[in-house]
């Protein structure tokens, strides 16, 4: 029976060596990738799985976050969480346009968003693939914050 490959890209190198750290710990066979999204991976997996980052710097300003959340931001790298444009989707739109680029889309993508902005994610998405099934999950607090594309 073949076995999964995993592959753990990210752009920032304390984070991969946080990670390679924890898989060593678990023993887990990983293999880490310093890379833009996409960008230095030879092929396209079959499944990816992507925290990106999500939020627009004016969503702490419009109270769109809960309290309760933004108390524990403060343990995350402001760039994991604040995306490169002000819906916060800019790392959404180049995840898909790097998978589209690339001629052969994944079986699955697995994502986590930021509540409000679902329908217009479920919009862009189905701009770069139109005949993508999307499906929602919710989190603990009932936020539908986790989404599934299946192609």
């Amino acid at each position: 029976k073949p076995q999964p490959k995993f592959i753990a890209a990210d752009i920032s190198v304390p984070a991969l060596t946080l990670a390679r750290h924890n898989a060593k710990l678990h023993g887990t066979k990983i293999n880490f990738i310093k890379s833009d999204l996409l960008n230095n991976l030879k092929s396209c997996p079959d499944w990816i799985i992507a925290n990106l980052p999500y939020l627009a710097p004016a969503d702490l300003s419009k109270k769109l976050i809960k309290t309760d959340s933004v108390l524990s931001l403060g343990f995350e790298p402001r760039r994991a969480l604040f995306a490169d444009s002000t819906d916060g989707l800019a790392a959404f739109k180049k995840l898909f346009s790097q998978i589209k680029k690339r001629g052969q889309c994944p079986q699955k993508l697995y994502l986590e968003f930021h509540p409000p902005h679902q329908a217009q994610l479920r919009k862009i998405i189905k701009q770069f693939f139109p005949k993508a099934n999307i499906v929602t999950l919710a989190d603990y607090s009932g936020q539908q914050r986790f989404l599934t594309i299946n192609f």
